[in-house]
This record gives structure tokens, C-alpha cells and sequence, in this order.
């Protein structure tokens, strides 16, 4: 609580974002409830202030915002900023539209956009025509809600066998064309929001190793991650590691139960 009311809410729109959007998850089992008041105070403030915020980072900031409890500062957001940024303004618009704040078009109207901008490989990317395994999974975050769509299943299983085949034999994944922990967090969470386990579906599994090998190659001494290997503290490839284990967590709690799932992958992981 200490962390939350100090540091990040004095970080508040300029970093923290995606780090009270994990800590928010997590509460339950894993942590004990913790107050976002302080947080969502600081953010108010911040987004008070007169100044012009690119459409993406607006809906971020909205979402953060969501998470923390509040709602009056966002109302408007995904009605003025869908799809008004390129490809990312789309995936957190849909977002938005999905926790149930209005915009222009129905969460399905906009999903069913969001599959349109597929690229001919079945990925998506910031641009170019060959699909980014980030920008693939965290559409894959998004359209997850509604893949008893056909369309969408559809557009999902293609961009699944799309991440199977860019997997790295350490169970990782490249963007930009760096070996990185952040991809293997972004498709980690992709999969978790669609109900499945990367600790041990088959497809995600290279040689015995999983994405969270991967990433755990990454990990420092005093518990952060670097971005490349051999490289220095990264918070960036931290709190996308930490937004990956809170989407374990969460598929734990989907699954039955943590104590359980955490037993079961005990035995799995001591097996392998």
C-alpha cells in the first residue's frame, strides 16, 4: 500500500500505468486488497492538466483509470479516440468497448474491425506487412472476449499458429528482430486471456521449454528483468513480466483455484 500511495502514485501518468493495472489484477489470492484511491487521485491530477495526449496513450490512461476504480475522466475516451491512432488505438479502444464504456460502434462492430486489419501473414504489426509478435498477442488480448464469434475464432487460430511457428527452441519469441522478455509476456498474456495455459499447452511448449523460461533467463539478481541478455534493469520488460504473472494468476483462479494450479505445474515443471 505504501508503494501504491508513494512512489506510484507520484509516477502517476508518467510510467505507472501498467503496474496498477497488474497490482489491481493480482488482488484477491495473491495479494491482499489494496486502496487505488491515492493512485486514481494522482492520475486525475495529472490528466488535468492542459495538455495534448496522442489517442493511444488517452485510452491507456483511461484504462488505467478503470482499473483503479474511477470512470467520470473516461467516459468519453473511446468515443472520440477509437481507431484514431492507427493499430494500437484500435486494440485498447476495443479494450474500452469491452469493460463498458461507449463509443462509436458496438464491441463487436469494433472486434470485427480490429480482425479487418489483419496482414496477409494473419498477425498484426505497427506497420509494414509482416505481423510483430507484440503487436499479434496484445490484439489477441483484446479480441478474446469475443471468440465464440466465428469471424474471430477464426482470425484467433491463425494468429495462434502464426506466434506457435515465430517461438524461439528457449520457448521465447523475437521482435524487431531482438530476443526480448517482453514478446514472451505479451504472448504469455494473450493466451491466458484466451483460456489457455502456456505452462503447458503443447503448441507453446519448444523442447521442454516454455515462454516462461524464456523469460526467466532475463531475470536479475535483486528481481527485475533486462530487456536484452547480459543487459541492465529494464522497467519496461519488468512490469510487462509482472502483467504476465497476473494473467496467470488469473487463469489459475479460471481453472479452478491457485493452490491447485500452482501444485500442478510443481509436478509438471519438476517432471520436465
Amino acid at each position: 500500500q505504501g508503494w501504491i500511495d508513494g512512489p506510484l502514485a507520484a509516477n502517476a501518468g508518467q510510467g505507472a500505468e501498467w503496474t496498477i493495472l497488474a497490482l489491481a489484477q493480482l488482488q484477491g489470492n495473491t495479494l491482499p486488497a489494496c486502496g487505488l484511491t491515492a493512485y486514481r487521485t494522482a492520475l486525475e491530477a495529472f490528466l488535468s492538466q492542459e495538455a495534448a495526449y496522442g489517442a493511444s496513450t488517452r485510452q491507456k490512461y483511461a484504462l488505467c483509470m478503470l482499473a483503479a476504480g474511477g470512470d467520470a475522466t473516461v467516459a468519453d475516451t473511446a468515443q472520440t479516440t477509437l481507431g484514431q491512432q492507427g493499430i494500437m488505438s484500435w486494440i485498447y479502444g476495443l479494450h474500452l468497448l469491452n469493460n463498458g464504456c461507449i463509443g462509436p460502434m458496438t464491441p463487436a462492430e469494433a472486434a470485427a474491425q480490429l480482425v479487418n486489419l489483419r496482414l496477409p501473414d494473419g498477425g498484426w504489426a505497427l506497420m509494414g506487412q509482416h505481423a510483430d509478435v507484440d503487436v499479434t498477442a496484445m490484439a489477441l488480448q483484446a479480441l478474446a472476449p469475443h471468440r465464440e464469434d466465428p469471424a474471430v475464432a477464426a482470425a484467433i487460430a491463425e494468429a495462434l499458429t502464426l506466434l506457435q511457428s515465430r517461438q524461439q527452441p528457449d520457448g521465447g519469441f523475437v521482435s524487431m528482430g531482438q530476443p526480448n522478455p517482453e514478446s514472451a509476456a505479451q504472448v504469455m498474456i494473450a493466451l491466458c486471456s484466451l483460456g489457455i495455459d502456456p505452462l503447458v499447452d503443447e503448441r507453446f511448449v519448444k523442447d521442454g521449454a516454455t515462454m516462461l523460461d524464456s523469460i526467466t533467463a532475463y531475470e536479475l539478481p535483486e528481481g527485475g528483468y533486462a530487456h536484452a541478455m547480459g543487459g541492465g534493469y529494464s522497467a519496461a520488460a519488468t512490469v510487462q513480466v509482472l502483467d504476465a504473472e497476473a494473467s496467470v494468476h488469473e487463469l489459475a483462479r479460471m481453472l479452478g483455484g491457485e493452490e491447485d494450479y500452482q501444485l500442478q505445474h510443481a509436478k509438471e515443471l519438476k517432471s520436465r
